[in-house]
């Protein structure tokens, strides 16, 4: 499972942190600090609650410590934030593969991780060794040439050092750390290395595309590493490059996709056997979000999945838990803050997801007891 959760911090990283660097320039790195306690928090949260419960998805914690309506809400912010972030990652990628086409690449990224969901294949190795090599040529290329262009910002534009915006940029980075359930199995060491070499590769791959590009170009940039390698004399790598972007976007979709549609199925009020709506909603949000707007409202929707799952760990007594430390509190109220400072408009639609997904789940609920 780490090597899923570290596809998905450098997924991340390399296709979806522009919006971050928009938010806070160079402060981004510092926000990271903040993506860092609150993952921290959460796996150790979720290393508790599998120890009581068993290795199980944040929905079913939830629902055997807080009961049904807290995991009907804990579902649809999971299921939803899963599928908007795989529309995310993948409308993120489309310019880096494909400029004149995105939005069909973005499409095709998603279908190709939903199949090998629906198919229960296993990606090949291969794939994760040409990522490796992909991105690893990349960051050495953008830390070892020297920018033409100073990485320093210019005050009041996108992209300029703005400690105002760390709270947000520290949101959207948690997109990186998002699988964190996938590593709670193993024990605590386990979960919080697992967290701390996702940090390390997200805040890796930020600095060098920071160093290379500088805020404004990489907050405004679509594609940051073909813009990164562009700007480092790198373009003969392009090619190399197009292959590990789509390999990388697949490989980290697919994860996502298996756990919302396993969300679906354990929750009674949705139909089961619902992957294949799942990856339609995917390919639908790739399509039609803005990607900018899609990573804000992926990871609002996330952070409160995450809130829930540590409002869980919160009812456990100190006998239950693995530390003094009271994860779950300090893990909920940090997710929450940095859910609401994340944006705005996303928040709202947010609520406005939670509302109609809660609806939903109850009208479903009375017409089974019907």
């Amino acid at each position: 499972m780490v090597p899923g959760f570290l596809l998905g911090a450098l997924a991340a990283a390399t296709l979806a942190a522009s919006g971050a660097v928009a938010e806070a320039g160079g402060w981004a790195l510092a926000g990271l600090a903040i993506t860092a306690l609150a993952a921290g928090l959460t796996a150790a949260s979720l290393v508790d609650l599998t120890a009581i419960n068993g290795p199980m998805s944040g929905y079913a914690h939830v629902n055997a410590t807080r009961g049904a309506w807290a995991a009907r809400f804990t579902g649809v912010l999971g299921v939803a934030g899963r599928i908007v972030a795989a529309g995310a990652l993948a409308a993120f990628a489309g310019p880096a593969v494909l400029p004149s086409a995105p939005r069909v690449v973005s499409v095709v990224i998603v279908v190709l991780a939903g199949a090998l969901v629906i198919a229960r294949v296993r990606p090949p190795a291969w794939a994760l060794h040409v990522v490796i090599v992909t991105v690893g040529l990349v960051v050495a290329t953008c830390l070892l040439i020297v920018p033409v262009v100073p990485g320093g910002a210019t005050v009041d534009v996108a992209g300029a050092d703005d400690w105002r915006g760390t709270a947000a940029a520290a949101g959207v980075l948690f997109l990186g750390l998002a699988g964190v359930e996938r590593v709670s199995g193993g024990g605590m060491g386990r979960a919080l290395g697992a967290v701390a070499c996702g940090v390390a590769v997200v805040g890796v791959v930020v600095f060098a595309l920071f160093r290379q590009l500088g805020g404004p170009r990489m907050a405004v940039s679509p594609a940051p590493l073909r813009d990164a390698l562009a700007a480092a004399d790198g373009a003969a790598l392009t090619p190399l490059l197009v292959v590990g972007v789509a390999a990388l976007a697949v490989l980290a979709i697919r994860p996502l996709l298996a756990d919302a549609a396993r969300v679906v199925d354990e929750m009674p009020e949705l139909p089961s056997r619902a992957a294949v709506a799942v990856v339609a909603a995917a390919a639908l949000a790739a399509l039609l979000l803005p990607p900018a707007f899609a990573v804000t409202l992926a990871v609002t929707l996330l952070l409160a999945y995450y809130a829930m799952v540590n409002s869980a760990a919160r009812l456990l007594v100190r006998s239950e838990r693995s530390s003094w430390v009271r994860s779950g509190c300090c893990g909920l109220a940090l997710c929450v803050v940095l859910s609401v400072n994340v944006s705005v408009p996303a928040l709202l639609v947010g609520v406005g997801v939670l509302a109609i997904g809660g609806i939903a789940c109850w009208a479903s609920s009375h017409r089974h007891i019907e």
